[in-house]
């Protein structure tokens, strides 16, 4: 916990372009009244892009529940494969 979630979100500047969460990512949802080994897992069932074309927020399968939350909330576990690859 102590080593391997806070590389996961590392901190970079914004200018660095990134991959966009997309649908089907497995994503831990950033809770900041848990501890980080508490927080929730979930499934991304749809991706919402701003005027500039990046994702902004997204809609999540959390516990059998779908919730909205804001891309700076979310840590991507695992990259859904895109289907060129």
């Amino acid at each position: 916990t102590r080593e391997y979630l806070p590389l996961l979100r590392q901190r970079t500047k914004w200018q660095d372009p990134q991959r966009n969460v997309q649908e089907g990512d497995l994503v831990l949802v950033i809770e900041r009244q848990l501890p980080r080994n508490q927080w929730p897992v979930g499934r991304v069932l749809a991706a919402y892009t701003g005027a500039d074309g990046l994702v902004r927020s997204a809609r999540i399968r959390l516990r059998g529940n779908e919730v909205e939350r804001p891309i700076s909330k979310l840590c991507v576990l695992e990259e859904v494969l895109s289907e060129g690859v």
